[in-house]
């Protein structure tokens, strides 16, 4: 059996996407009990902006810029 690096990429995206999304009512149900709608909007916005914010972080260190900027991707990233 060969090692797929992109079949197990994918295989680890999906897992935690429908973890992720398995999981969501729940804890929306019990941060609904403890918190206002409007207080648990602004978590979970501010949860969103911080997962973007760190991927855009890793993205540009590594280089992975759009190729208008026509720079190229340093190796090992």
């Amino acid at each position: 059996m060969t090692f797929n690096k992109s079949l197990w990429t994918s295989y680890g995206v999906m897992t935690v996407f429908v973890l992720l999304w398995g999981s969501a009512a729940i804890f929306t149900r019990w941060g609904l009990d403890h918190a206002t709608p409007f207080a648990l909007l602004i978590v979970r916005f501010a949860l969103a902006l911080t997962a973007v914010l760190l991927i855009g972080l890793y993205r540009r260190r590594c280089g992975q810029r759009l190729a208008l900027l026509g720079r190229r991707r340093r190796p090992g990233c």
